[in-house]
């Protein structure tokens, strides 16, 4: 009888326990001014009739400039009779109008460094994350079309020849993949000339095409690792000290993983000059202000 009496206790105080933890569970509640609050599951319908609520607040926007605070279950409904988030705000009224503006003036490079760098660096890009590269493989079905390459290439003006204190000198460039199928390897050729476009050295670059500078360009990425160093012997040798521009630069062969090939038919472009078949030289500006070049093969 003892024993079962010790048992019976232990199952009351046991019931006893739950009954008080479940006592003492929590709400978080929301004002619309942003406050919040935590209090008992018992006091909720209390806080309820001054003002709280059981959900946060979100503000939603119209594009008249009104604004509106609802409750975050109701963001869909608002949405659909023309509301928006400050995320979905942002993207109707500066980021689509300006890409599109953009593609319209077939502006394909700007383009695709905007959507390219919006998708890493804009803290809205998970909003919008599918339209972005939406139109990032617009500008790169434009950018390939337009000059008959698999492979862009970008440049920074200003560093296209660079001079450094051991006397080396190096040039800087990205590649950016414009077709659908992986890059394992390419060859660059181009001018180094000095400051009145005469030419001092004819150069070729290779990427890819040895074991330890193997490379894998996806379609849509951009290859950022190509920086082409000059020592100071060649220097010398070649004359190069006066060297200023890269001209005539040109993607002479393109090796896709699949094994095939893409061979440039032999035209050089210069910045801003004409070939005999195609304008080539493409020059924009960034929201830093510096010049680009954008130099590509037809």
């Amino acid at each position: 009888m003892k024993k079962l009496l010790t048992l019976i206790t232990a199952a009351i105080l046991a019931a006893s326990a739950l009954t008080a933890t479940a006592s003492a569970a929590t709400v978080t509640m929301y004002a619309e001014d942003g406050r919040t609050i935590t209090v008992q599951d018992y006091e909720v319908s209390a806080y309820r009739n001054v003002g709280w609520y059981t959900e946060p607040f979100v503000t939603m926007y119209a594009l008249d400039g009104r604004s509106i605070k609802v409750q975050q279950s109701q963001v869909p409904a608002y949405q659909n009779v023309g509301w928006y988030t400050e995320g979905d705000m942002y993207w109707k009224k500066y980021v689509e109008p300006d890409l599109q503006d953009m593609y319209n003036r077939n502006d394909y490079v700007s383009l695709y460094l905007s959507a390219d760098q919006r998708l890493i660096n804009d803290p809205y890009s998970p909003i919008y994350t599918d339209a972005l590269y939406a139109y990032r493989t617009r500008a790169m079905d434009k950018w390939r079309i337009a000059t008959g390459c698999p492979l862009g290439v970008t440049a920074h003006e200003s560093e296209l020849v660079q001079h450094n204190n051991d006397g080396s000198m190096s040039s800087e460039f990205a590649f950016t993949n414009t077709s659908y199928k992986n890059i394992i390897a390419f060859k660059h050729e181009y001018d180094i000339c000095d400051v009145f476009g005469n030419v001092l050295y004819k150069y070729v670059a290779n990427a890819g095409n040895t074991p330890d500078n193997r490379i894998n360009i996806a379609p849509g990425e951009t290859y950022y690792n190509m920086s082409v160093t000059i020592d100071k012997y060649d220097v010398t040798r070649y004359n190069l000290r006066n060297s200023t521009f890269i001209r005539n630069s040109k993607i002479a062969e393109v090796v896709f993983a699949d094994g095939t090939k893409w061979v440039n038919p032999g035209h050089y472009i210069s910045n801003g000059t004409l070939s005999n078949v195609y304008l080539a030289g493409y020059t924009f500006k960034s929201n830093n202000a510096p010049y680009y070049i954008s130099l590509w093969i037809f």
